[in-house]
């Protein structure tokens, strides 16, 4: 990502779709990724994604079961994670799984733009930024590109967390369900039989 800064469209939904699914399967099995991140997407040789270092993630009971521990990388966190985490448990209103799709937008956007939407010269700034820029600013960033790719990150981006993508019990299905992804085959992209549209150079 630092040699290409920002990726065509077409390739941002196969490596979203993938890194979806991943998130999705994580979901399923009762774990909360917490960390997602460009340098935790590994690709192999024919550019499919995969998510790695999981030491950050855990294990929940329930998918609505709060978490309360602020952790993970500036620029991805959700805003719930700043308002309502804490280092100490029962300190704050918690968390859910549903931060993982907010940084799957985040992650969205910065492929297709070159850098996060929400900045700042400190990591305080940063925050600031994520608990109140203006979505609308995001959505206009992003005009040049598909009425449906910027529908799926800003409704990846909803702060109202039971009106994000991703929310509560569907989960992954109304990711898929989403017009962004209307021509995907899923189960040719869980055997990785769809081209992603890049290959990587060998080192």
């Amino acid at each position: 990502i630092c040699k290409h800064k920002r990726f065509a469209e077409p390739i941002m939904k196969m490596w979203s779709a993938e890194i979806g699914l991943a998130v999705g399967y994580l979901h399923e099995v009762g774990v909360v990724f917490r960390d997602l991140k460009p340098e935790n997407v590994l690709l192999d040789r024919n550019g499919h994604a995969y998510l790695t270092d999981f030491g950050l993630s855990r294990t929940v009971e329930t998918s609505g079961e709060r978490l309360h521990t602020f952790c993970g990388t500036p620029y991805y966190l959700a805003p719930e994670l700043i308002t309502h985490g804490s280092t100490a448990r029962g300190k704050g209103k918690g968390y859910t799984k549903d931060i993982d799709w907010w940084a799957v937008g985040i992650l969205c956007y910065e492929l297709l733009i070159g850098d996060p939407p929400f900045r700042g010269k400190s990591a305080q700034e940063v925050y600031k930024a994520i608990v109140n820029k203006p979505i609308a600013s995001v959505e206009a960033s992003l005009r040049r590109f598909s009425p449906e790719a910027r529908s799926l990150i800003v409704g990846l981006l909803e702060r109202k967390v039971d009106c994000r993508i991703g929310y509560g019990e569907a989960d992954v299905l109304t990711f898929k369900q989403h017009p962004f992804f209307a021509d995907i085959d899923w189960e040719k992209l869980l055997r990785k039989e769809l081209p992603t549209g890049f290959t990587p150079e060998k080192p």
